[in-house]
C-alpha cells in the first residue's frame, strides 16, 4: 500500500475545556476518564474543572473557559435553570461547545434517549414482578432529580410506562416520588430511611434515575432486613451496579447500561 510520508505541521494546539457533572458519581469518573484518554491520544490539551452539581460553578467555569480562550467547551452540567445563561455566555464568545446528558440551547446535545431507557428498565421490572410476586407489587417509588429539569427526569416517565405496558394494573398502585437532589448516595440514603421509618412496605418496585440512588436504596432496605421487599432498577450500568448484580440474591434486578 501507499501512505504520505508528509507530516503537516499544526499552526495551532487545540483546548479543550471539560466540566465535569460532581466527583460525586462514578459515573462521572468514568467519563473524565475517558476524555482524558481520548485528549491525550488526539493530542490536544484538556482543560478539567468541576462544576459540583452546583449552578453558581455551572456559570463560574463557563466563564474561567471564556477567559481561558478555549476552542470547544464539554460541559456536563446538571441544573437545567441555568442552561440558558451558560449557552448565552458561550454563544456570545463565539465558543461551541457540547453539553452532556443535560441539554443546553445552541449545544450539540450529547446524551442518552432518556425516556426509551427508562421504558426498558420499567418492562423489566414489571416482568421479574409477574415472575417472582404472585400477590403483585403495593407501591412504586420513583428517585429523581429535579434539578435537571424535564429531560433526565423522562427516565422515570419511560419506566410508568414500561411498567404499564407488562403489568396494566400498576397504574392503579400509588406512586412516591422523590428528589434526590443532585442524585448522590448519602442524601438518597436519607431519604429511603425515612420512607421506612414511615411506611409498613411490602412488595415495593424502586426506579431510580442512576445507579448511585439505586444502590443507596437498597442499602436502606438491606439495612433493616426488608431487601426482599423491593426490586430495584437503576440506569447507568456502572461497575459498582454490575458488582452488586452478580450477587445470586440482589434485589438490584437491573440497570439500563448507556453506552
Amino acid at each position: 500500500g501507499y501512505r504520505s510520508r508528509v507530516q503537516l505541521v499544526r499552526t495551532k494546539r487545540y483546548l479543550i475545556g471539560y466540566a465535569s457533572l460532581s466527583n460525586m458519581l462514578p459515573f462521572t469518573k468514568v467519563v473524565a476518564d475517558g476524555l482524558q484518554a481520548a485528549a491525550s491520544a488526539a493530542d490536544v490539551d484538556l482543560l478539567m474543572l468541576n462544576n459540583k452539581s452546583s449552578s453558581r460553578l455551572g456559570i463560574e467555569n463557563a466563564e474561567r473557559f471564556i477567559a481561558e480562550k478555549v476552542d470547544l467547551v464539554i460541559d456536563s452540567q446538571l441544573n437545567f435553570n441555568v442552561a440558558s445563561q451558560i449557552s448565552a455566555k458561550l454563544s456570545e464568545a463565539e465558543i461551541p461547545f457540547i453539553s452532556v446528558d443535560i441539554p443546553h440551547p445552541g449545544s450539540t446535545y450529547f446524551g442518552a434517549d432518556n425516556y426509551k431507557a427508562g421504558r426498558i428498565g420499567g418492562r423489566h421490572l414489571a416482568r421479574w414482578a409477574a415472575i417472582n410476586w404472585t400477590s403483585g407489587a403495593e407501591q412504586i417509588i420513583f428517585l429523581g432529580v429535579d434539578a435537571a429539569g424535564p429531560t433526565l427526569n423522562s427516565r422515570l416517565a419511560g419506566v410508568a410506562d414500561g411498567l404499564c405496558e407488562y403489568a396494566p394494573k400498576t397504574r392503579e398502585l400509588p406512586i412516591i416520588r422523590y428528589d434526590t437532589k443532585g442524585g448522590e448516595f448519602d442524601v438518597t440514603l436519607d431519604i429511603i430511611r425515612k420512607h421506612l421509618r414511615r411506611y409498613k412496605l411490602k412488595r415495593v418496585l424502586v426506579a431510580a434515575v442512576n445507579d448511585t440512588t439505586a444502590l443507596a436504596t437498597l442499602q436502606a432496605f438491606r439495612e433493616i432486613g426488608l431487601e426482599e421487599e423491593c426490586a430495584i432498577v437503576g440506569h447507568d450500568a456502572g461497575i459498582e451496579a454490575r458488582q452488586e448484580m452478580r450477587r445470586p440474591a440482589t434485589r438490584l434486578i437491573g440497570s439500563v447500561a448507556l453506552f
